[in-house]
């Protein structure tokens, strides 16, 4: 069996608009999940105030 290439894909967001949400110090889990086509994906990253 032939193992699936890994993609990558970049979301950007303005900084801006997520600085008045998070104090100094927080750190909150971000979670994307998706489907395209039939493919479905899932991402997990953190951003820190």
């Amino acid at each position: 069996m032939t193992p699936m290439p890994m993609l990558a894909v970049v979301i950007k967001f303005k900084r801006s608009d997520l600085i008045s949400l998070l104090r100094d110090g927080d750190s909150v889990p971000v979670q994307v999940t998706g489907k395209v086509g039939s493919m479905l994906f899932e991402g997990l990253d953190v951003i820190s105030g």
